[in-house]
């Protein structure tokens, strides 16, 4: 797994700031190497977003272009291109 998001991640710089969600009893932490998809994501997200705290999950949001995804050895699972965005997911 770490291959793959080595691969997927392009060697990104993730900027200082994070998006905290409460979701019930969980909070998300979303980092991401653009601030303008943080700032995006915090208005789309505003009726859940927290106050920074200890998370339970983190998630990391790059972006970049879309990566060859041909090269890459996955196992198990597999990674899906959504057609309209042309966003990348693990299943």
């Amino acid at each position: 797994m770490n291959t793959i998001a080595a691969e997927l991640t392009a060697d990104a710089v993730l900027v200082e700031d994070a998006l905290h969600l409460g979701l019930g009893d969980c909070t998300l932490r979303l980092r991401s190497n653009s601030v303008e998809l943080l700032a995006g994501l915090r208005d789309y997200f505003g009726h859940v977003v927290v106050a920074p705290r200890d998370a339970d999950l983190e998630v990391t949001a790059i972006e970049r272009e879309a990566p060859d995804l041909a090269r890459i050895r996955f196992n198990p699972g597999r990674i899906l291109r959504q057609r309209r965005s042309s966003r990348i997911r693990w299943a």
